[in-house]
């Protein structure tokens, strides 16, 4: 949120942020019911780390669809992952993929 406010000049009222789940289903839960159906929203961004993307995507979208198919313009971006190395990255994309077939069965 900071890096968005201060190089983006982004209005803090237009980042909402969830503190309190404990994993992405939660997450996503969260933003719809607290976030975007009480606020009317119809057009929601969502920014995670690269190899948490294809498994957030997925939950979110699921998610979302249950308030109505359609209802939500969802977007995505990912961030990249300082600080980490090319193998670790790698193994916690293995892992995040092995995670959504989990979910999606």
């Amino acid at each position: 949120a900071d890096y968005l406010i201060k190089h983006y000049s982004i209005d803090p009222k237009h980042i909402l942020m969830d503190r309190w789940s404990l994993d992405t289903l939660g997450n996503a839960f969260a933003a719809l019911t607290m976030h975007a159906l009480p606020r009317n929203l119809t057009n929601v961004h969502l920014v995670t780390s690269d190899f948490h993307l294809p498994r957030t995507r997925e939950i979110f979208d699921t998610v979302f669809a249950c308030a109505g198919q359609g209802k939500f313009n969802m977007s995505y971006a990912e961030s990249g992952t300082a600080g980490l190395t090319q193998e670790e990255s790698k193994s916690r994309l293995e892992r995040e993929l092995k995670s959504l077939k989990t979910f999606e069965t």
